[in-house]
Parts: C-alpha cells; structure tokens; sequence
C-alpha cells in the first residue's frame, strides 16, 4: 500500500482524488502498523493543521483591511 501511493495520480495509476487515495492508503497501512506510513499521516495532520491556520491569519487580514477601507471610505463621504 505504501509502495502504491508513489504511483496514485501519476500516468500508472490514475485517480479522481490523488490526495484523498494516498491518504487512504497510507492510513490503512498505518492502521496496519507499517511504521512509515503512521509517519507520514502524522505529518500530512500536521501539514493540514498549519495550512488551516494559514486560511484562518489569512481571512483575518483580509477583515481586518475590509474594516480598515470601510473606516477610510467612510472618512472620505463626510
């Protein structure tokens, strides 16, 4: 299963959904007990984690300079 994930979404095995079909692979191999694998899942949660937390500094910059064009457009019409 672990050898299969270098193929998934290449010209030898494609897929719909390349992420979710590694992972897939890699958690029933993990589940199994091949160490690798529960490596990698640990990782790709962590890789997960951190772009969430990129999502969520992102959307707050963006509020946070929506509010701040709202205050100037709103210092403009007066």
């Amino acid at each position: 299963m672990v050898s299969l994930v270098s193929f998934v979404g290449s010209a030898y095995f494609p897929v719909e959904n390349p992420a979710a079909t590694k992972f897939a692979l890699l958690a029933r191999a993990a589940q199994l007990g091949h160490l690798g694998a529960q490596l990698a899942i640990e990782q790709q949660k962590i890789e997960l984690q951190q772009q969430q937390q990129e999502q969520l500094s992102q959307q707050q910059q963006e509020r946070v300079m929506m509010q701040l064009f709202g205050t100037i457009l709103r210092g403009v019409g007066r």
